[in-house]
């Protein structure tokens, strides 16, 4: 005997529906889930319930589904709808409340486990809107192999449509749950690039910006007065940077990235507005500055979580290397123009600093029609688990800013209370299962390993040449900007270089090239700034090519529909892991404790700064040795990957 499930916007020809199921000896009808069209949802599943009841089968059970359209914010009924069906849905017949409740469990997830329970034998009737199955198939892809049939009421064929020439009321209701353009390979990797490029600019205007005032942050805070204060103007943005990161990306599995990415652009804009506005025509403040470089990072950060989950979903792998070795590049170049753009200015006015990402604002119409149109996996907000985990976040990043001890403290207790929170929850944004996932933690540490010392080289060459060569931090910063050039270029070129050799060759050229740089410059720390600058360019050429591979790989590991996560734990581990590391060699460095000798040869301070670059070196060697003990099973069970690196 088959097993029926019926979607229903339970009006007078729904009800009939469920008599008719009810009657079959031909079918069982396990559930009910309830939509919208005739009436909203909460009525649709209290008449299901009623007339279940009515007809003696108390034992079918009514599943809650989606209110509305995952391209809408709400859903009204139609006019006509309330002249067919009566206010109440079914004629306006008054029959008893059921005593029954509707079940806790969605009617997105009942599908699921339907499907899953009865494969083959399963045959699902939507008679309405189909945002339900639209869901179910977002958040279990491989479900749509595994249904026996999908019977359903919509479209005209042969006939007129009741809604215009062609379209039929149930359609008309979610036109892009049966067809989207994402939904399709080939499209969806057109629609994706195009959304993908206003994306890229307005991160790299947004990090140009952010970039400009880590070099001007102490002039800016002895224009406004507070001298001693001006960390802060970093340190705030550092914040909220960390916390955002995870997320945003995070958010990208839940919640429609047009919403997503429609309040960053906002935000941003009103920040870049708020903060010249304030600091040019107004007394320039500190806190007017802090509060507009907040605004600005919270909102610039969107478009760089939402280029990465739209390039890790809907692109396809070949594309996806180009895309993030353009994104890396992107960033390095937005650092050096970043550099050069904040000192032009501050010798004008810096509050114009302010006004450089105020214009993506204009790409905003782009990205509404480019962007997916899907909410998400239908799950709602796990807003609690997020607060939770921003907060740990923010209490880390904190501590390494301040290196206050009750600040670490705090957020390992916060941390040990997101576990039991997710242990507990029963829908979680992000599961056990996914630390469980044996690959990916393999994978992460790459992450970890590679990028714990990123942040390490400026200041240890900045030491080096004011300590060593007597030149000014300006002089130092001319030098070193040739090294984010360099990896611009390679980051650029990572995409091609990565098809040509594979992923897995590049992760080791990447490492090599960061290695070798490491190494070069502790051997030639008295060789002159210029030779140190080569070795600079060597360590960022492989920080260049390193981007594309690594994430390519991480993401590898773990489903699409938890992508999103996936890209705020990467954002997450390197934000954290420089973070611990420029801590710790920030320590070394100022206190000298690895002066004296050095096997390289070097000694006095210079000993100190040798050594501290061998620790360095050491990193991009065990990432190495990391690399290939866990190859082999970060990869297994990755065909497309496979495949790939097979053909090179």
């Amino acid at each position: 005997m088959k097993k029926m499930i019926l979607d229903l916007d339970t009006g007078v020809d729904d009800a009939l529906a469920i008599s008719y199921a009810l009657g079959s000896p031909e079918i069982e009808l396990i559930g009910i889930t309830g939509t919208y069209g005739n009436v909203l949802v909460e009525q649709g599943v209290r008449n299901a319930l009623a007339v279940t009841d009515l007809l003696g089968h108390p034992e079918v059970k009514v599943y809650q589904g989606l209110p509305h359209s995952s391209t809408t914010d709400h859903f009204e009924v139609l006019p006509i709808s309330a002249f067919i069906h009566g206010d109440n849905g079914i004629g306006d017949v008054e029959i008893p409340d059921s005593s029954r409740s509707v079940e806790t469990e969605s009617a997105v997830d009942f599908i699921i486990d339907a499907v899953k329970t009865y494969g083959k034998d399963l045959v699902y009737v939507p008679t309405g809107p189909m945002t339900n199955i639209e869901a179910a198939l977002k958040k279990a892809p491989e479900i749509k192999d595994e249904i026996g049939q999908i019977v359903l009421m919509g479209g005209a064929l042969t006939v007129p449509g009741n809604c215009n020439a062609c379209m039929e009321a149930n359609i008309s209701q979610d036109p892009q749950a049966p067809v989207d353009p994402f939904d399709d390979p080939v499209t969806s990797n057109k629609m994706a690039v195009r959304a993908l490029i206003p994306l890229l600019i307005t991160f790299v205007l947004g990090t140009l910006c952010l970039q400009g005032f880590n070099l001007v942050f102490q002039q800016v805070g002895a224009d406004v007065g507070a001298p001693a204060q001006a960390s802060l103007i970093t340190a705030f943005p550092s914040i909220v940077l960390g916390i955002v990161c995870f997320i945003y990306g995070s958010l990208g599995d839940f919640v429609s990235l047009k919403k997503l990415v429609t309040f960053g652009l906002v935000t941003l804009f009103i920040g870049s507005i708020f903060g010249f506005v304030a600091n040019y025509f107004f007394a320039a403040n500190l806190w007017t500055v802090i509060i507009a470089r907040v605004l600005q990072t919270a909102g610039e950060q969107v478009a760089g979580s939402a280029f990465l989950v739209v390039a890790t979903k809907y692109l396809r792998n070949d594309l996806k290397v180009i895309f993030f070795g353009l994104f890396t590049a992107a960033y390095q170049l937005s650092a050096s123009i970043g550099v050069f753009a904040a000192g032009m200015l501050s010798s004008i006015a810096w509050q114009f600093l302010f006004l450089i990402p105020s214009v993506t604002i204009l790409f905003l119409p782009i990205l509404l029609k480019t962007l997916p149109s899907k909410s998400g996996n239908g799950q709602k907000v796990d807003a609690f688990g997020f607060v939770i985990f921003g907060f740990a976040t923010a209490f880390l990043t904190l501590f390494f800013s301040y290196m206050s001890w009750w600040m670490l403290v705090v957020s390992l207790l916060l941390f040990v209370a997101f576990a039991f929170y997710i242990n507990k929850a029963s829908n979680p944004f992000i599961t056990p299962a996914f630390f469980k996932n044996t690959r990916w933690l393999r994978a992460i540490c790459l992450i970890l390993v590679f990028y714990f010392v990123n942040y390490a080289l400026s200041p240890i060459f900045n030491a080096i040449g004011t300590n060593i060569y007597g030149m000014t931090t300006t002089q130092v910063s001319l030098h070193i900007v040739w090294a984010f050039v360099v990896a611009a270029v390679v980051g650029t070129c990572s995409g091609m270089i990565i098809r040509k050799i594979g992923i897995k060759a590049g992760i080791v050229t990447a490492g090599t090239l960061m290695f070798l740089g490491w190494t070069g410059a502790a051997f030639c720390v008295n060789s002159g700034f210029v030779v140190l600058t080569l070795c600079a360019c060597v360590f960022y050429a492989g920080c260049g090519l390193m981007y594309s591979p690594v994430v390519s790989t991480v993401l590898g590991t773990i489903e699409k529909d938890e992508s999103g996560r996936g890209v705020g734990m990467n954002d997450l581990a390197m934000n954290v892991s420089p973070s611990i590391g420029i801590a710790i060699i920030g320590s070394l460095l100022g206190s000298n404790a690895l002066a004296g000798s050095s096997v390289t040869g070097a000694t006095g301070d210079a000993a100190n700064y040798s050594n501290l670059l061998l620790i360095a070196a050491g990193t991009a060697l065990l990432g190495l040795i990391v690399f290939f003990v866990f190859k082999k099973k970060i990869y297994e069970g990755n065909h497309a990957l496979e495949t790939e690196e097979s053909a090179k």
